[in-house]
């Protein structure tokens, strides 16, 4: 999706009121589509706006991050970038990822292991959410 002029004379401030806004949203269509698990893990999460990157969404196991390109999409989409990052958390995926990573000592073996794990995991986890 382009961004058009409006997006590009947004303030920081404003974008960081839309993120809280979309963020609001997504609390409550959790919670209406009695999705009750996520909605708790998502209301003990933090949820940060990084506005410099062009990332969409990611995690680090303890807290979701979301940057500009989350807020260009619809709003069933970024429910489901949500899901997709509320379960990569419930399934401890970066740890997961993290302890393999630290078995390893080649660069070229360790880079393999972060992009197989991170297809897989995608995977798995948008199998998931599509089924919801």
């Amino acid at each position: 999706m382009p961004y058009t002029i409006k997006d590009m004379l947004t303030t920081e401030k404003e974008e960081h009121e839309d993120a809280a806004d979309s963020i609001n949203l997504i609390s409550k269509q959790l919670f209406r589509l009695k999705n009750y698990f996520l909605w708790y893990l998502f209301q003990r999460l933090p949820v940060y706006y990084v506005y410099d990157t062009d990332k969409t969404a990611w995690v680090d196991g303890r807290a979701i991050y979301i940057g500009k390109r989350f807020l260009t999409r619809d709003p069933d989409e970024q429910l489901f970038i949500i899901k997709h990052e509320l379960y990569h958390i419930a399934f401890f995926h970066t740890q997961q990822t993290a302890k393999k990573l630290a078995k390893t000592k080649s660069l070229l073996e360790k880079n393999v292991i972060k992009i197989s794990y991170n297809i897989v995991q995608d995977a798995v986890v948008n199998g998931i959410v599509i089924k919801e």
